[in-house]
């Protein structure tokens, strides 16, 4: 089936429930619940970007995620003491490993917000 063909064909299906008296939302529910593969073929054709089959990234586990902020914290804490602003520590210990930087923006910016 091509992209085109798997987009059609849902939107038929989904159109037709909706026919029916169905909601835009409920439609899309019953269309992927009843007809899974088609559901998918139109994931696929609408996200060509997307690799359906690729594992999704592990999380880093809570002591994983406690190892990650304390080696930074750690960083810039050494820079402070040393006389060295904590803006400009922040700076400098960032650039220094970005990687850690990275990984303790990603773990700090999922903490649920209370």
């Amino acid at each position: 089936m091509s992209n085109s063909d798997a987009i059609a064909e849902f939107n038929a299906a989904v159109t037709a429930k909706m026919t029916d008296g169905m909601s835009r939302q409920e439609a899309i529910r019953a269309v992927r619940r009843e007809n899974p593969a088609l559901h998918q073929a139109y994931l696929e054709a609408s996200n060509p970007h997307v690799d359906f089959g690729a594992e999704p990234p592990r999380r880093p586990t809570v002591v994983e995620r406690a190892q990650i902020v304390a080696t930074f914290d750690e960083g810039v804490r050494v820079k402070v003491d040393a006389s060295m602003d904590k803006l400009k520590a922040v700076e400098v210990v960032a650039r220094e490993n970005p990687t850690l930087h990275a990984a303790y923006i990603e773990v700090t910016n999922r903490r649920p917000r209370a």
